[in-house]
């Protein structure tokens, strides 16, 4: 959604584009309840430090969100026709670097089951070891994001 005000909006200079953005969506209705336009940041991106401002997305902050029908709108349209596609797109390529990473792994190894193991030992253990999510995984996750919208606040069309 930033890619595509970004590209509408090239007028907006670089460093002002990520206030600019929430400004569109969440600006009326922050002044509106009286809640800092912090609020409705992206808390993974780190752009803000204040009080009693959500670190990470939780259930105050998908409220706040969920206050701007248009904000919703688009969003639930891109995650409905865009998202699972767009990773579907990316993931033979994610699936081809893991497998050329091991592969070296192997060949610059001491043995095969050595390093086989590691290699399962740090998919098992290692919590920044990331696969790629299967088709079922993004379905549900973008299911579980609809019902979080859905539960806080209207009913949305599919």
């Amino acid at each position: 959604m930033k890619d595509v005000f970004r590209r509408a909006h090239p007028e907006i200079k670089k460093k002002d584009m990520e206030r600019r953005f929430y400004e569109s969506y969440f600006l009326d209705i922050s002044r509106s309840i009286g809640l800092p336009l912090e609020h409705f940041f992206d808390p993974k991106n780190g752009t803000s430090d204040g009080g009693n401002v959500p670190k990470t997305i939780n259930g105050t902050y998908i409220k706040n969100i969920s206050k701007s029908e248009a904000f919703k709108r688009e969003f639930i349209a891109f995650m409905t026709s865009s998202l699972r596609q767009e990773n579907l797109n990316s993931l033979q390529g994610k699936i081809d670097a893991l497998i050329t990473k091991w592969e070296k792994q192997i060949a610059d190894g001491a043995s095969v089951g050595e390093t086989v193991a590691e290699i399962r030992t740090d998919i098992e253990k290692n919590k920044k070891a990331k696969l790629p999510w299967t088709i079922r995984e993004i379905d549900e996750a973008i299911k579980s994001v609809l019902w979080l919208f859905d539960s806080n606040g209207d009913k949305h069309t599919r």
